[in-house]
């Protein structure tokens, strides 16, 4: 379970800094993608936490 957690702790913080160098523009070109997409990207990393805790 503590990997599961790790896991799901390193996707979100990969996530979060993505977000940021979004919103600061320092990655041309995938901005507006991400705010059409974002939500179907926090709904996999719920979706992958939820499989991996039924798991344990």
């Amino acid at each position: 379970m503590q990997s599961a957690n790790r896991t799901t702790g390193a996707i979100l913080i990969g996530l979060g800094i993505f977000f940021l160098l979004v919103n600061f523009g320092l990655i041309p070109g995938i901005a507006h993608l991400v705010r059409q997409w974002w939500p179907l990207i926090l709904i996999a990393v719920g979706v992958q936490r939820w499989l991996a805790s039924s798991k344990g």
